[in-house]
């Protein structure tokens, strides 16, 4: 998860309607309690699971931060390979609701 991201990630997850969802998967640790730990100090408040190397190898995440822009039906509108900025998500979350 990358922390110059989380301010921007915060006010997308406070801006969703009742029936988006904010999802972060983490894939730089495999340890639950650290990563309750880093969520509860940075007051992360949508669901964080761990990635595995299935997940990783299904979406072709081999840099980070990877963001995906899924629309209501599951499947990928856009995605982002480095740091996003509020803007550039907030516009790919427009698109989605387009398609």
């Amino acid at each position: 998860m990358c922390k110059a991201e989380l301010p921007s990630v915060r006010r997308v997850h406070a801006s969703l309607d009742e029936d988006e969802v904010l999802l972060a998967i983490a894939a730089d640790s495999d340890d639950p309690e650290s990563l309750r730990r880093f969520a509860s100090e940075h007051d992360l408040r949508y669901p964080i699971l761990l990635a595995t190397d299935e997940v990783l190898s299904a979406y072709a995440v081999d840099r980070y931060p990877t963001n995906y822009y899924l629309n209501g039906d599951g499947s990928v509108s856009s995605s982002t390979v480095g740091l996003a900025t509020l803007f550039g998500m907030k516009l790919r979350l427009l698109r989605t609701h387009r398609e």
